[in-house]
């Protein structure tokens, strides 16, 4: 008797009994996805998950090996050509010398893993045409800095300009009340009648 026969009649096609059913192995499952500069989480991925992504007309596959109930087993065609990660480690892998695939493990639940992908693209520096001056060029540029710093100020120097205006109008004032009184008394001494 089965135990099927104390829950009711199990189907039975009258021959010799069949073996187990097994251990239903795993055959693989490939997604094509789109790899892009920007982080996308790929859901409920299964063991034996092969994600095939192109870059720069060259293909290449990501394969899920193992997945345990912390850490995710991969398999990728370039080196490291088998990494694994905990939950909420990350791996960059080189493609080629522009681009790196960046992969990070967020979650396992029920033996399905979320996986992120982005493609990192190396950023290449533009070229820039330096013109550096002439070594005579920075001499002067340097005595003229130097100039500055030991000379003073130009509202000092208009200062003693000032004092040496006023001190020309103020000498030259005197000089002219001293020669215009000279030739007043010289004058009136003509002029006047001196009485013996």
């Amino acid at each position: 008797m089965s135990l099927f026969g104390a829950f009711g009649s199990a189907p039975s096609n009258g021959g010799t009994p069949s073996g187990g059913g097994g251990g239903g192995g795993s055959s693989i499952t490939t997604e094509t996805i789109v790899l892009t500069t920007y982080e996308i989480t790929h859901i409920e991925l299964r063991r034996n998950t092969k994600l095939i992504f192109s870059s720069k007309d060259q293909q290449y596959y990501l394969t899920i090996k193992k997945i345990s109930t912390d850490e995710v087993g991969f398999v990728f065609p370039l080196d490291p050509s088998q990494f694994s990660l905990n939950i909420g480690e990350s791996i960059t892998v080189d493609l080629n010398s522009d681009e790196k695939l960046y992969v990070r493990l967020e979650k396992i639940k029920s033996r399905k893993a979320d996986i992120t992908l982005k493609k990192i693209v190396k950023q290449k520096l533009p070229l820039i045409n330096i013109t550096y001056p002439k070594k005579e060029e920075k001499l002067e540029e340097q005595s003229i800095i130097t100039e500055n710093k030991t000379k003073p100020t130009p509202e000092p120097e208009q200062k003693p300009k000032n004092k040496r205006l006023i001190g020309g109008l103020i000498v030259l004032i005197i000089v002219a009340i001293g020669l215009t009184s000279f030739f007043f008394f010289k004058k009136s001494k003509k002029n006047k009648i001196y009485l013996p």
